[in-house]
């Protein structure tokens, strides 16, 4: 069976998108966990709308395809359509052909193994805890039971009710099951109020996440329901102050996204069009409706949700049916959901133990799950390390930065090593310009160094992020986590 892709048809007319990419790695990894290979290290991972789409994330797909058709004995690839691969610097533009070749490619395999992966993740969400009861069974367990699968992810409140505890947090992940989290303390009143009332709904939703541990680069939704009425400050005063905080992009929204039953859409556009943290950040629309109804986790619809006319790239869930798997009474009722790959990697992943390929191949039935942070082809230390990779912020690539600072970092400690033997000038080179050596990547691991004064030193500029301009003053935000001079996007 065919692969439900984005752009079924891509053409010379067709707009190379992150999606494209995003469900291409998607289907992919899927593929290579039920070969018994692990995920691919993917360079922009997530790629994002604002992720300038690059040759490598094209050779790099070929590149993990290529092992799946050696693991099948399917010998080697053929060449691109455009008859050689894409290149950067232009030499080799990149082609919607491109595209269209790596969709051939994989699935050919999956017509050879007898597999079809859909790019999107199956999961639930409930009021109910997912270890709470139901007979002899957790809800989770009776869950996979009554979908024929467990769910990659499990959509959960934080607040004051239906709230999510850190027993639930442990059982969830010790089952590889992602957590989307939810704001439940947003009301009817409080959605339709000023800037300042959404203001105060994020600063709620912030102080609930850090209160439990939801980690950085998480995504946090708000609550709104169809009967609402969202104003568009409201929506600026969420999004403006989920943007400045350590969760990702500028927060999510759960409404109903059908303009003839809803007002959401008449209050969100608006704010996207005049709001610049809205627009440079990743988009995070959870959508509500249409419902066609419950059904398995094999039988989930095609991806299909309501998109706002302004923004349709931004709905990136979809509650497709509610009140699922019901007993009389309720008990053991859920909502069924579909996610995208782009927000697959900002929901709350496992730690980095739970994440080993075994447990992974266990949930692997129909590729409903994919090792979150993309392991390695040596799976020892890659999930650790990308634990601690930053979410992408406006106009600085989390790949770049990466390289940067660890680039920086090596920098570091092998200058104090020279100074200790030599009186050598402390400029040190690298591929992306000069490095001050008082820069040292941020994070757990990771000191800030102080450069000590030196007669011959002079002043370096700092590698920058594109679009981004270093500054030493305290009133500007800070590049994610890797540098500890300020930075203005």
């Amino acid at each position: 069976m065919a692969t439900n892709w984005t752009d079924p048809s891509v053409t010379s007319s067709t707009h190379i998108r992150a999606t494209h990419i995003n469900e291409l790695r998607s289907v992919v990894d899927k593929n290579r966990i039920a070969a018994g290979l692990d995920g691919y290290a993917w360079t922009d991972s997530p790629v994002s709308r604002l992720t300038h789409i690059r040759a490598v994330h094209f050779v790099e797909l070929r590149t993990a395809i290529q092992d799946l058709w050696n693991q099948a004995g399917l010998g080697g690839l053929p060449n691109w359509s455009y008859g050689s691969p894409p290149v950067a610097g232009g030499t080799r533009p990149i082609s919607a052909r491109d595209t269209t070749d790596l969709r051939s490619w994989i699935q050919q395999y999956q017509d050879h193994v007898g597999s079809s992966d859909d790019p999107n993740y199956w999961g639930v969400d409930s009021c109910a805890a997912a270890n709470s009861m139901v007979g002899s069974q957790t809800l989770f367990d009776y869950v996979a039971q009554q979908a024929g699968s467990a769910p990659a992810f499990w959509g959960r409140y934080i607040g004051s009710s239906c709230s999510l505890t850190a027993a639930e947090v442990s059982f969830l992940h010790g089952k590889n099951c992602k957590i989307l989290v939810v704001y439940f303390d947003t009301t009817a009143q409080s959605v339709s109020g000023n800037y300042q009332s959404g203001v105060n709904d994020a600063t709620g939703a912030i102080n609930a996440a850090q209160a439990l541990g939801v980690p950085r680069g998480v995504v946090i939704f708000a609550d709104i329901e169809s009967s609402w009425h969202p104003s568009t400050q409201w929506i600026q005063g969420w999004s403006d102050t989920m943007f400045d905080s350590i969760y990702a992009g500028a927060g999510g929204l759960y409404a109903n996204t059908l303009s003839q039953f809803s007002t959401f859409d008449g209050a969100y556009c608006p704010a996207f069009s005049n709001d610049f943290k809205i627009q440079a950040s990743v988009g995070f629309i959870w959508a509500s409706e249409p419902e066609p109804g419950c059904t398995s986790a094999s039988n989930a619809p095609a991806f299909a949700p309501a998109t706002p006319p302004c923004n349709d790239g931004a709905v990136v869930a979809w509650q497709y049916a509610e009140n699922c798997f019901a007993q009389p009474g309720g008990l053991g009722a859920v909502d069924e959901d579909l996610i995208t790959p782009t927000l697959w990697y900002h929901l709350w992943r496992p730690p980095a133990k739970a994440r080993l390929t075994d447990g992974l191949k266990a949930l692997a039935g129909r590729g409903a799950l994919r090792p979150s942070g993309a392991g390695r082809s040596t799976a020892s230390s890659l999930p650790a390390l990308r634990d601690r990779r930053p979410v992408a912020r406006p106009g600085c690539s989390s790949r770049r930065d990466a390289r940067v600072a660890a680039l920086a970092h090596r920098a570091v400690t092998s200058q104090a090593k020279r100074r200790r033997s030599s009186d050598r000038p402390d400029t040190v080179r690298a591929a992306s310009g000069s490095i001050p050596v008082d820069v040292a990547p941020q994070g757990s691991h990771y000191a800030k160094r102080q450069r000590p004064a030196h007669p011959a030193a002079s002043p370096l500029a700092l590698p920058t992020c594109p679009r981004c301009q270093v500054r030493q003053a305290s009133s500007l935000p800070r590049c994610p986590r890797f540098f500890s001079s300020k930075v203005l996007c």
